[in-house]
């Protein structure tokens, strides 16, 4: 039996909405929101070698004499969470965040170069539980699963023959995929509302799904 993979990710965002909607229905007035955001590393290791390996023929299309990679490894990220407390320890409901990783070809002696973007926006549900250590800092360990947005550009821009900025986005994809996050943390807390934190965690995103489905040129 073949499985389809698009119609088991609606049915995996349709399951994170339902969640999230039956815990903020059946839950008391304990919601709380935490804002997050930093530094993460994506692993692009597939596409990196791809591009690699043909960086040259693109350079050469584009008239770049010598062609640098600026490999897709490092994004920001920035999300938010709303969680209901259960009962002082554990606590669910569902996050949402926003991540973005470049990557870009470019050369020493033009102005000519090709820019890789890619975005993932999850809409997770999970939780997290909480190990008060003190009044004031706090162990915490989470799990959220859900879908994934995706949309991958890549933009070439050079200067024309009377030395004009010209752009033009040739590759533009959109996708999604099954996403996951697990990480550990700690967090100070600055007054009962408002803490300060810091989590170290694995963000499951599986490449092969980035290529999308839609091409516009």
């Amino acid at each position: 039996m073949e499985l389809n993979y698009g119609d088991m990710m609606k049915k995996v965002l349709f399951l994170v909405l339902a969640l999230s909607v039956f815990v903020v229905a059946n839950a008391s007035a304990t919601g709380q929101a935490y804002l997050w955001g930093g530094y993460t590393r994506v692993n692009m290791k597939n596409f990196n070698d791809l591009v690699d390996s043909v960086r040259y023929y693109v350079v050469a299309d584009t008239k770049v004499a010598n062609a640098n990679l600026s490999k897709v490894k490092d994004a920001f990220i920035i999300g938010a969470d709303y969680l209901y407390d259960i009962n002082g320890t554990v606590k669910i409901g569902p996050r949402v965040a926003f991540l973005l990783a470049k990557g870009k070809i470019s050369s020493d002696v033009s102005n000519d170069n090709v820019s890789f973007d890619f975005s993932l926006v999850p809409i997770m549900f999970g939780g997290s539980y909480n190990k008060n250590i003190s009044e004031k800092f706090s162990l915490n360990g989470k799990l959220f699963f859900g879908y994934g947005l995706i949309k991958h550009k890549e933009k070439r821009v050079w200067r024309d023959e009377l030395g004009e900025r010209r752009e033009k986005t040739f590759i533009d994809m959109d996708g999604g995929c099954f996403v996951a996050d697990i990480s550990i943390g700690a967090q100070y807390w600055l007054t009962k509302r408002l803490g300060l934190g810091l989590d170290l965690g694995y963000r499951f995103t599986p490449e092969t799904e980035i290529e999308g489905k839609k091409i516009r040129r």
